[in-house]
């Protein structure tokens, strides 16, 4: 292979010989038309040839058939490599169908948007505008025998469900109303999303947590139950939350746990800077909350026309994560943005760590009272001092179902 690598003591590199890579064909050939922020120019039928033939070169995963080795850090790069040029691969096909749709092409529209369907099947607009392009063309009866068939798939999902705006089309088309056909504007196509790998979510505390272990076993039964998907630790100020919300985030990701994906630790920094929390509008706390969590998982994108909340939802999607907010006390009024990316993510679960509760629908509250006081600390050992602890007042309540 000496004719395709070159290598010395220091770097690997392709030499410049010319050779046929399929991703690098793949890049050439979507470019512009699929590249992240840049603004989209007018395109012609020589451009949608070209586009074309780059998608078709999209067959699925990248090095989806390749053994991995036994290493954390190629995954992580592996998983970031294959989310990069399936986006990369949906969004040429946006084009492609955004095109088709401008100009009556409803034949190829449907085509592009049925392979858009073959690579993400839960696209859910795709399901949507297929069915609207299907009842354009006087397939009304495959439309509805559509939803029905993507109405079966998602259901067998856990906590799976048809969004409401498709069963409202879904709804229009059965009852012989024509929907609209809309696909979107060139520039409200989003760029693609990267996601830099995050090898610590998690910070390790530098002493060791005494007198809590059955809070701490409490806590893991409960993110362990199915029906638990928020669970919120609160109690008074200076008695530990934080610590014990890392102690379990720490036990949770050094072992094969639930959480395929990971833990991920979200400190949110009370706004001390902006006076009392009470200061804070909804929409800046919302902002605050997001772009902490956007930070916390390492997501970055030039979507600038999507909002970034709708893009982490999208995004954790089809993850199994746990997610731990702390300090949330100061940033309640963006409980409801919470409560969305459950809905979105129906594999992901929050640990909410807050002086108040969220008083929102599954919340499952944990009290946790502080360790009590002893003359003599050396009588009782610290899993005798937990007994009694969680006697005196460490207590769970709410209604997960």
């Amino acid at each position: 292979a000496e004719h395709v690598v070159g290598s010395d003591r220091e770097q690997i590199w392709l030499q410049e010989q010319p050779y046929w890579f399929d991703v690098r064909e793949f890049l050439r050939l979507t470019q512009p038309f699929a590249e992240p922020g840049q603004p989209q120019q007018p395109i012609n039928e020589t451009d949608i040839l070209r586009l074309t033939e780059g998608i078709r070169l999209y067959h699925g995963d990248f090095l989806a058939n390749f053994k991995q080795p036994p290493s954390h850090t190629f995954a992580a790069w592996l998983e970031q490599e294959q989310r990069y040029w399936h986006q990369r691969a949906v969004y040429g096909l946006m084009v492609l169908i955004n095109h088709a749709t401008r100009h009556s092409q409803l034949a190829k529209a449907t085509a592009y948007v049925r392979r858009l369907l073959e690579i993400d099947p839960y696209h859910e607009e795709a399901h949507g505008w297929l069915m609207s392009l299907l009842a354009h063309q006087q397939q009304r009866t495959e439309a509805v025998e559509h939803y029905h068939r993507y109405a079966q798939l998602i259901q067998r999902e856990p906590g799976g469900k048809v969004e409401p705006e498709l069963s409202k089309l879904y709804q229009e088309i059965r009852n012989g109303g024509l929907p609209q056909l809309l696909v979107g504007e060139q520039h409200e196509l989003a760029g693609v999303a990267r996601v830099a790998p995050h090898w610590q979510t998690v910070p390790t505390p530098l002493t060791p947590l005494i007198g809590r272990a059955q809070l701490l076993a409490q806590l893991t039964h409960y993110l362990h139950t199915p029906s638990i998907r928020l669970l919120t630790l609160t109690g008074m100020g200076g008695v530990g939350k934080s610590r014990v919300a890392l102690a379990v985030a720490l036990a949770e990701s050094t072992k094969a746990s639930l959480f395929r994906d990971g833990v991920t630790y979200i400190p949110l920094e009370p706004p001390t800077n902006r006076g009392s929390a009470a200061g804070l509008s909804t929409q800046q706390s919302h902002a605050l909350v997001t772009q902490a969590i956007a930070h916390a998982l390492s997501f970055s994108s030039d979507m600038v026309n999507v909002p970034l909340e709708r893009q982490i939802a999208a995004y954790l999607h089809q993850r199994q994560q746990l997610l731990i907010v702390d300090h949330f006390e100061a940033f309640i009024e963006s409980t409801p943005f919470l409560l969305t990316l459950l809905e979105a993510a129906t594999a992901v679960k929050l640990f909410v760590v807050s002086r108040e509760v969220l008083q929102a629908p599954g919340e499952l509250v944990v009290q946790m009272a502080g360790l009590p006081w002893r003359l003599d600390p050396e009588e009782d050992s610290p899993e005798e001092d937990n007994a009694e602890e969680d006697a005196r007042g460490d207590t769970a309540r709410g209604d997960p179902g």
